[in-house]
């Protein structure tokens, strides 16, 4: 209990599009919150190409080696090294399992970047049935060998990116 109440101390609510009604209390879902990681994450897949490339709703920063999610038709989520990103496209290493249908959920991990972990409290539906809100608090999976292992507990965060001041600021009166 008390590397519960010391690590998993974030509560997060979030609204998402229909395929927030995948999510299950309890489950443990990956956030990619662009407020903590100063940059946008995910979006809409608008179109595949033939030769398997992604055109994704806007333009992303990526990299080789970086990581591209993407949720399937069947519901599957499948996440897939990146060739090469130009623009709004993006090339998979690999072929998708299944090819995306237009409107499906992506987002972009730098390989470098570890997302925090969630565990789903609650799933609440719109009163229109048409988006859902979900409730999740930090999940520390770390927690079971700290108190296998008798260990002390080191709090520290990793998934979030310090945040520069601001430099061309103005007070005018």
């Amino acid at each position: 209990m008390l590397h519960t109440s010391r690590l998993e101390t974030d509560t997060v609510t979030f609204g998402v599009g229909l395929d927030g009604a995948l999510a299950l209390p309890g489950q443990v879902i990956e956030i990619a919150d662009p407020l903590r990681s100063q940059r946008s994450a995910g979006g809409r897949v608008k179109a595949v190409s033939e030769t398997g490339h992604v055109i994704l709703d806007r333009e992303v920063q990526a990299l080789c080696g970086d990581y591209l999610t993407l949720m399937l038709p069947d519901a599957q989520i499948q996440r897939v090294e990146i060739e090469s990103a130009h623009g709004a496209e993006v090339t998979p290493c690999r072929t998708l399992l299944q090819t995306p249908v237009c409107g499906a959920a992506w987002t972009i991990q730098p390989a470098a970047e570890v997302r925090q972990l969630y565990r789903v409290v609650s799933v609440s539906e719109s009163h229109d049935g048409t988006s859902f809100t979900i409730t999740a608090t930090r999940h520390a999976p770390e927690k079971f060998a700290l108190v296998d292992n008798a260990a002390a507990t080191d709090k520290t965060d990793q998934a979030y990116v310090p945040i520069a001041a601001p430099s061309a600021l103005r007070l005018e009166a």
